[in-house]
């Protein structure tokens, strides 16, 4: 398996299983859920009742993004599970990250918030995906939840 195939299947994964985790860091409660733990807004995907839209939000490297495959399977698979009548949008940005080489958890928890198109204090629930240039801190480490709504995958690993 190619390496822009691997981390298309990666970013499935991750997407469909950081809702599920049960990890824990700083708790931030807005609109009712927790956006400060990974997997605080598991239900949010599950459920209409806050959230009617989905938007993903992928911000990449420049030569860093996802096949165009892989964000169709993952559109497809998170449309299997959430309940989103209002739909679930991908969206895609090149982005130019400060960082290049290492990445801690820090790190992209303070990108991530800083290169999110839309707060998520809205009625729209949106997840955002870093894929950037460089290695995690943990050079074993293909990629990591920092909170609810935010996750790193690292191709470079």
């Amino acid at each position: 398996m190619g390496n822009r195939q691997l981390m298309g299947f990666l970013l499935s994964c991750l997407m469909l299983s950081i809702p599920m985790a049960g990890c824990t860091s700083e708790i931030e409660n807005i609109l009712g859920e927790n956006w400060g733990v990974p997997g605080g807004l598991a239900l949010a995907c599950l459920r209409d009742d806050a959230y009617r839209e989905m938007v993903i939000e992928i911000d990449h490297a420049p030569d860093y993004n996802p096949e165009s495959s892989t964000v169709s399977l993952l559109k497809e698979r998170l449309g299997q599970v959430c309940d989103k009548p209002d739909g679930i949008r991908i969206v895609m940005n090149e982005v130019q990250f400060s960082e290049t080489s290492t990445w801690t958890a820090s790190k992209v928890r303070e990108i991530g918030h800083e290169t999110m198109d839309s707060p998520p204090q809205t009625s729209v629930l949106r997840w955002h995906v870093i894929m950037p240039q460089g290695k995690y801190s943990d050079e074993s480490v293909l990629g990591v939840a920092v909170d609810a709504s935010t996750i790193a995958l690292f191709s470079d690993s």
